[in-house]
């Protein structure tokens, strides 16, 4: 969410002992350090499942120093169907503390093969996206191969630093209003793309959040009322069609459709 705090990253959730067997214990050796914050830390938790916000949950306690205050709170998550902003979050924004917000995710690695981590075609056949488990596997994954299970930690951002680049966006956008939580959970998400992407590597990057980030600007939101009072037709209505017409222009692959055609590729070409 700012660059602020170069110590966060994403690490083994469960780390692996000497003799290279997974811990089952869930050993701290090498999980994200807490935040250095003087005052509250509001963690943003994207989490898909109940699973891994208990996981998530989890981690804040261990890392939490003694006296410290947290309060971590679940925003719309990425890999499912995302709802509203919570009331929670709109909540915290306004306390007045300058709270430093910390976003924090689950993600699950492919298998290591030959030293690569990769999903394969026999993975999705078999099982489903290894990346996206569902509720049955991630139980799996945990008993028996957790470090596949990561904890990718975001910038963190005060709501001060938060709170001016949205008024910044605002002021540039001819002065319209945007929703304060709304445009703090799309920086959460972004700030843990970024930090993904740092962990599975330079070849998933891809553009997200294109459309959300059209839509949400108060000049485009404007010229949409501004069509529909010409075509005579609700600005709902336009809008509804304008989010479609950007989810085929805006589409994005997914990194196990990366993945399937680097081994296409290498398999014809060797």
């Amino acid at each position: 969410m700012s660059s602020s705090d170069s110590r966060q990253g994403s690490l083994p959730l469960l780390a692996e002992d000497a003799s290279g067997a997974a811990g089952r214990s869930g050993s701290q050796r090498d999980e994200p350090s807490y935040p250095a914050a003087n005052g509250r830390v509001v963690f943003l938790l994207d989490a898909a499942s109940s699973l891994e916000e208990r996981l998530l949950r989890e981690w804040i306690e261990r890392a939490r120093p003694e006296g410290a205050l947290a309060e971590a709170l679940a925003i719309p998550a990425t890999r499912r169907k995302r709802g509203a902003v919570g009331l929670d979050l709109e909540a915290a924004l306004a306390a007045g503390d300058d709270a430093l917000f910390a976003p924090l995710r689950i993600v699950w690695l492919a298998p290591r093969r030959k030293g690569v981590r990769a999903a394969r075609l026999s993975d999705l056949l078999w099982a489903g996206d290894p990346r996206d488990p569902d509720r049955v596997r991630e139980r799996l994954i945990l008993s028996l191969a957790p470090q596949r299970c990561r904890i990718v930690a975001g910038e963190p951002a005060h709501a001060s630093e938060l709170r001016e680049r949205w008024r910044r966006n605002t002021a540039a956008e001819s002065g319209a209003t945007l929703g304060f939580a709304e445009f703090v959970v799309r920086r959460a998400h972004l700030a843990l793309e970024r930090a993904e992407r740092r962990l599975r590597g330079a070849r998933y990057k891809i553009p997200r959040f294109v459309r959300e980030e059209i839509l949400a600007r108060p000049v485009f939101r404007g010229e949409i009322a501004l069509l529909a009072s010409r075509l005579g037709r609700g600005a709902e209505d336009v809008l509804r069609e304008a989010e479609a017409d950007l989810r085929e222009i805006a589409a994005a692959h997914q990194p196990t459709v990366i993945d399937l055609v680097v081994q296409l590729w290498r398999w014809m070409i060797t």
